[in-house]
């Protein structure tokens, strides 16, 4: 989650704001279960609520902010995440999508290379 974070950071996202936990936490169960995106707010809110001890309502206001804040500090770095041109701000599912799709790449890649890493030689 440190590239997570990172990226957040990039955003203009910083830790002492009220969205950066329930966004993180939203991110993570994303993670853990992709079907999340299309249940934001019948399983993922009530979700991340519990564990952040705040309301859906809460929940849903906080990522909404940061959405907006990421737009407003760093258009270029949506275009950059998307890979293709990003003009408009995102909806808070296209932005969770758009984190959840950075951080599996990054696990995709880490998987590789550990996999390569501990392969015998000559084997693929």
């Amino acid at each position: 989650m440190r590239e997570l974070r990172k990226l957040l950071y990039r955003f203009g996202i910083y830790k002492t704001q009220e969205g950066y936990e329930p966004l993180l936490v939203a991110v993570e169960l994303i993670l853990e279960d992709v079907d999340l995106l299309g249940s934001l707010t019948k399983t993922l809110y009530p979700k991340v609520a519990a564990m952040c001890e705040m309301n859906a309502g809460a929940v849903e206001r906080n990522i909404r902010f940061c959405a907006t804040k990421t737009w407003e500090a760093n258009p270029a770095l949506f275009t950059e995440l998307a890979q293709r041109p990003i003009s408009q701000p995102p909806t808070i599912g296209d932005f969770l999508c758009m984190l959840y799709n950075y951080m599996d790449d990054i696990l995709f890649e880490r998987c590789q290379i550990h996999q390569t890493a501990h392969s015998p030689a000559g084997s693929v």
